[in-house]
């Protein structure tokens, strides 16, 4: 027989505090538990695990309570492929972008450069966030050109961490998580590429201009 639990067991064992449990009912992003009275009720594992996966989304991956209502959403609907559920997952957590923040020789660079790798990217957010972030630096007096090499290493980079990611979640197949696992890794994976990539630099850096402390 499954193991029910009160709130504060709940709360203990998924590490999120009773306030945020409530707050998490009452916007529909944890599913209700089994009730025993009017004012209580019992949980199981499956509301551990989605306690689980909403806190490392909201402190790991930065994302917004919306956009996990979107995410939960999706896995608790189970409508689509995984395929297009990793692609709802995306369009949730990349915030809109200021069109103003667009440099019309980077729209260019870019497409140029998605083209070059293949991609085929369905009017991907992500393109509008590459493309305004890129304008930014632009205009901040960058040379388009110096900047398009870094942009075609960036991508061969991301064609390698993107093709890991896949093959991971191909291993998964036959997994009853394996949609849960593949959204939890699209959006985390961005924190540990982020941070795999600081450590590199700063491993770069140290070779680089440890000449300059012997001096």
């Amino acid at each position: 027989m499954a193991h029910l639990m009160r709130m504060a067991e709940l709360s203990a064992q998924s590490g999120v505090p009773v306030a945020s449990i409530k707050l998490y009912l009452r916007e529909g992003v944890l599913p209700p538990g089994e009730r025993t009275s009017p004012n209580q009720a019992l949980y199981g594992e499956i509301h551990v695990r989605r306690l689980r996966l909403i806190r490392a989304l909201r402190e790991v991956g930065d994302v917004p309570l919306a956009a996990i209502k979107t995410i939960v959403g999706a896995l608790d609907a189970q409508t689509g492929s995984t395929h297009e559920i990793l692609g709802m997952v995306q369009q949730a957590i990349t915030a809109p972008i200021d069109d103003s923040a667009r440099d019309e020789v980077v729209e260019t660079m870019v497409d140029e450069i998605i083209a070059e790798q293949g991609w085929f990217t369905r009017q991907n957010p992500a393109r509008d966030m590459v493309v305004a972030a890129l304008s930014r630096v632009i205009e901040l007096g960058g040379d388009p050109a110096q900047y398009r090499e870094l942009l075609s290493a960036y991508a061969r980079a991301a064609e390698i961490a993107a093709r890991a990611d896949i093959a991971g979640i191909a291993r998964e197949l036959e997994s009853d998580t394996i949609v849960e696992e593949a959204v939890t890794w699209t959006v985390l994976g961005d924190t540990v590429l982020s941070g795999l990539r600081r450590i590199a630099q700063e491993s770069g850096s140290a070779k680089l201009f440890r000449h300059e402390e012997c001096e």
